[in-house]
């Protein structure tokens, strides 16, 4: 099953480097079983996060595909933010509304149950 995400950012103050987002959907073991990684894309947003203003919303969207197989479960889509040329991530600022940081220093936005069918 594939469905698209829609997240909105903002930067506080002017940010000087462009950096990536990732969307990562998570199993019970802390295995990510599908993901979209890149720059922000949305049709009127500056893809580069260095050409973002303070205090302007910027959309974003993502499309994840949900493998073929996937197990009925409670899944956890996580978003981060990260430096794309050595692959390290920003640590969330505290107290956001999203309070549940993983070890990856990703956000738990959501709980997402699956429910898989079968062909009989």
């Amino acid at each position: 099953k594939t469905f698209q995400i829609k997240l909105w950012w903002s930067a506080v103050k002017k940010v000087d480097v462009d950096y990536s987002f990732g969307v990562v959907i998570i199993d019970r073991n802390n295995q990510i079983v599908a993901q979209a990684d890149g720059p922000a894309s949305a049709p009127d947003t500056p893809s580069g996060t260095s050409a973002w203003q303070p205090g302007t919303y910027y959309e974003d969207y993502r499309t994840i595909t949900l493998p073929a197989g996937l197990e009925s479960g409670n899944y956890k889509l996580e978003v981060g933010v990260y430096q794309w040329w050595d692959n390290t991530h920003l640590k969330p600022a505290p107290n956001t509304l999203f309070p549940r940081i993983t070890n990856f220093d990703y956000l738990i936005v959501k709980i997402l149950p699956v429910v898989a069918y079968s062909k009989s």
